[in-house]
């Protein structure tokens, strides 16, 4: 080959190479969006929504009835936050925070007045504390530790 034709091949190749990169970073600031229909009745039961390459929400329709009923909420792909309508009927009552991909709180609003009745904390995503509460104001009638009696040993395993 004669150094006009690798000349040639090198510089298409960069050309090449150049757009390739250029549409991967491009790539990387787009949002996307998947959608699934796990019953195969026409409508959409679960979708997946990217900010770039990382997830940032999931929407489920559990019971298939065309209204997604559970939400998942990540930051930079990181487990964030989830709500759930649980007994199907328009209004998210269970509400879970997550810390390090782990289940850090649970709130739910059992009796449907608009205001969280239950609250479960966890630590290590392990069920710690369950207080119930009533009001505005989140009075606390009645509180249980769970103990686990975990060492510090067990502990540090759930934090590596």
């Amino acid at each position: 080959m004669n150094r006009l034709t690798i000349a040639s091949v090198l510089f298409f190749t960069g050309i090449f190479l150049g757009v390739a990169l250029e549409g991967y970073v491009f790539c990387l600031t787009c949002k996307t969006t998947t959608e699934s229909d796990f019953n195969g009745d026409g409508i959409v039961d679960y979708q997946e929504f990217y900010d770039g390459r990382y997830v940032i929400e999931i929407k489920e329709d559990r019971n298939f009835d065309g209204t997604f009923d559970f939400f998942t909420y990540f930051s930079s792909g990181i487990l964030k936050y989830s709500s759930s309508d649980d007994d199907f009927d328009g209004t998210r009552e269970t509400h879970i925070n997550y810390n390090n991909n782990q289940i850090d709180s649970i709130s739910v609003d059992i009796n449907k007045d608009g205001l969280v009745d239950l609250i479960m904390d966890y630590n290590f995503g392990v069920l710690d504390k369950m207080k119930f509460v009533k009001g505005a104001n989140g009075e606390l009638i009645k509180s249980e530790d769970i103990h686990l009696n975990m060492t510090n040993q067990q502990k540090s395993y759930f934090t590596q």
